[in-house]
């Protein structure tokens, strides 16, 4: 369901301050980069996306590895990057990423980034996946109405 209140920073802080615990269980690093303006965009979509992505990124991340977290904003759209340290995504798996109940991990259930690709398009948008020998980044781009 739709929430009819915007997205907005005081979202950001309340996702970095649920996400902090699993981070320092992993003992990871987390680097934040947020600069945005309030956008008309479902607060609770968006919340969804990110938290699946960043708890995804928190998983995939080796003790004393590096989530980043970056968005921004302008007027015509939001841009989110998630990006992890951890070891690459085979070129098989990154097929089928977006496939409901595709999972690589023993504690998933393969619906997590497929509700993420739906809730993105569902908002005009789109997200892609890239995986090299040094970081795995989802970027979501999703235009402000």
């Amino acid at each position: 369901r739709q929430s009819s209140r915007d997205f907005g920073p005081e979202d950001m802080d309340d996702i970095r301050t649920l996400i902090t615990p699993d981070i320092q269980r992993q003992q990871a690093s987390l680097e934040w980069d947020v600069r945005m303006d309030t956008v008309a965009l479902s607060a609770s979509l968006i919340r969804q996306v990110l938290i699946n992505l960043l708890l995804n990124a928190v998983k995939a991340v080796p003790p004393h590895g590096i989530v980043t977290c970056r968005l921004t904003t302008d007027t015509k759209k939001l841009v989110l990057s998630v990006c992890n340290s951890g070891s690459p995504i085979p070129a098989k798996q990154m097929s089928h990423l977006f496939e409901p109940f595709v999972h690589y991990r023993s504690d998933g259930n393969g619906l997590g980034l497929w509700v993420c690709y739906q809730v993105v398009n569902q908002l005009g948008g789109h997200i892609e996946a890239r995986s090299d020998y040094d970081e795995t980044r989802f970027t979501t781009t999703i235009p402000s109405p």
